[in-house]
């Protein structure tokens, strides 16, 4: 029996169960490059960017950092350029020239880069092209680097590929396409 059939008519059964992340068939990458679903998420998200810089800092105190280490751990990237991907992309932008630029002595935390791949030909591919444009113009001044039409090809604990390239960073967080959560599937609702 379907739970949406019923005898009074305008009678409606509404799930509401969600979404998640879509990886495009490498659901082994969730472990590296964790996507934000919860108040969870977003705890562990603002780990990943802050602790990078504590750990560059010790390093650099320490004298024992070379440039190539220091660039990837301070090397965030951000896979999916929807309003999350921008979203984040300017938060942490601000967050790392503004809020803590005079929290370290020995790395300065505005030589962070912050790299937004999307793979449609422009960011919040949704939206209207004229605010598309604002937002990218906008998080440009921010600083972010930022390519479209381009596809992460592979994502692992040393940063990502892209069109045959590597791009270390030990920061990597997903913000590309969404799908259903499977409960219709489960309740055999069509969704």
């Amino acid at each position: 029996m379907n739970p949406l059939d019923s005898d009074r008519p305008g009678t409606a059964l509404v799930l509401a169960t969600g979404i998640t992340y879509n990886y495009f068939g490498h659901d082994e990458w969730k472990q590296i490059a964790s996507g934000l679903e919860s108040l969870d998420d977003a705890d562990r998200i603002r780990g990943k960017i802050l602790l990078p810089f504590e750990t560059a800092e010790r390093i650099a105190a320490g004298g024992t950092a070379n440039r190539e280490m220091l660039q990837q751990l301070l090397t965030f990237v951000l896979v999916g350029a929807g309003t999350v991907g921008v979203e984040m992309a300017s938060a942490m932008a601000e967050t790392m020239r503004m809020a803590l630029a005079q929290d370290f002595r020995h790395i300065n935390p505005a030589s962070a880069q912050i790299i937004l791949y999307e793979a449609a030909m422009r960011i919040l591919p949704t939206f209207p092209e004229i605010l598309s444009s604002k937002a990218h113009r906008h998080l440009e001044k921010l600083g972010v680097k930022i390519y479209t039409g381009t596809r992460v090809e592979s994502v692992d604990s040393e940063g990502v590929v892209v069109e045959g390239k590597r791009v270390p960073s030990q920061t990597v967080i997903w913000c590309a396409g969404v799908v259903a959560s499977p409960a219709a599937g489960w309740l055999l609702c069509p969704s």
